[in-house]
């Protein structure tokens, strides 16, 4: 996808040209359904959480000095070259950090306990939910001009709290929940005396 696809079919987030950003999102997908439940992925997971955030800082390294990286490989490579080496320490950083954080959740979150039940039941809820809670919020906040940490740390918890209420709404209203990806919707429950 990256070498084939991203040069010719950039990303514009459209729903019928955007090829190279589909063929991406598809993938994940399919990696997502056929490891999830694979032994041996999670075995591999277990074997190489602890290098990959040394992995993803090395590259995060690359990018924080991109100018003097490209100049030094520009000597070697072509442009297209450059973007390509780019591109590929992209996916590591990005593979580095999934495994990262794949390792650390299942070293350390892997148990039950009513806050994973609870969060388990809400996660594709507030999938749908939060990009939409994101671009309003941001849209009102872009315009507030507060600077980048402030608005940051404000859209995050607007977000949450967004999804968080918008969560517990949907859980209780019978039939949207399952719209919204909430395996069992509970009703309103009544007041206790």
């Amino acid at each position: 996808v990256e070498t084939w696809l991203v040069p010719i079919f950039p990303t514009t987030h459209a729903f019928v040209d955007d090829w190279a950003n589909h063929a991406h999102r598809f993938m994940i997908f399919l990696i997502g359904f056929f490891v999830a439940k694979d032994p041996a992925f999670w075995r591999s997971v277990d074997k190489a959480w602890k290098v990959a955030p040394v992995l993803a800082i090395a590259a995060w390294l690359i990018f924080s000095n991109a100018q003097p990286v490209a100049e030094r490989l520009g000597q070697f490579l072509p442009a297209t070259g450059v973007r390509l080496v780019f591109s590929y320490v992209g996916i590591l950083y990005a593979w580095a950090c999934i495994l990262a954080f794949l390792g650390l959740g299942r070293r350390f979150l892997n148990r039950q306990s009513r806050t994973l039940r609870y969060l388990t039941s809400a996660i594709f809820c507030y999938y749908v939910l939060h990009q939409t809670i994101i671009v309003v919020a941001g849209y009102y906040l872009t315009g507030m001009e507060l600077g980048a940490v402030p608005e940051f740390l404000i859209l995050t918890i607007v977000t949450v709290g967004g999804c968080a209420l918008g969560y517990e709404i949907v859980r209780r209203i019978p039939g949207l929940g399952i719209l919204m990806g909430v395996r069992q919707s509970s009703g309103f429950r009544a007041a206790s005396s």
